[in-house]
């Protein structure tokens, strides 16, 4: 009895993360498609961003999503991708000597 509480446990299990899986990756798709019209008005505004990485925030964020076996650590990567991107890496900046701001300055990526 105790090994069929324990497979609809992990049925459950697996069903949640498939579910949060295909939710992120919707939401990633999503922001794909309408960014490039956000990222037009705000250069229209007079604000710049640029891409700190080569590879951008939503193609990494598939690509965790895709190669993580656990979505909860995939989606810890990815905030810690958006938290460190440039756009907020300027907001970040102004708190006084974070890691962060010393990105900023360097340039470089530099290990946790």
């Amino acid at each position: 009895m105790k090994t069929t509480t324990k497979n609809k446990l992990n049925s459950a299990l697996r069903y949640m993360d498939i579910f949060f899986r295909v939710l992120l990756t919707s939401l990633v798709f999503i922001y794909q498609f309408f960014g490039p019209i956000f990222h037009n008005l705000v250069r229209w505004l007079g604000i710049h961003f640029e891409c700190r990485y080569p590879e951008t925030c939503s193609q990494f964020a598939l690509r965790q999503l895709k190669e993580n076996s656990n979505v909860i650590s995939a989606t810890y990567h990815i905030v810690r991708r958006l938290i460190s991107c440039s756009s907020w890496g300027k907001l970040a900046a102004i708190l006084p000597h974070s890691n962060i701001e010393t990105k900023i300055q360097t340039g470089k990526r530099l290990k946790n």
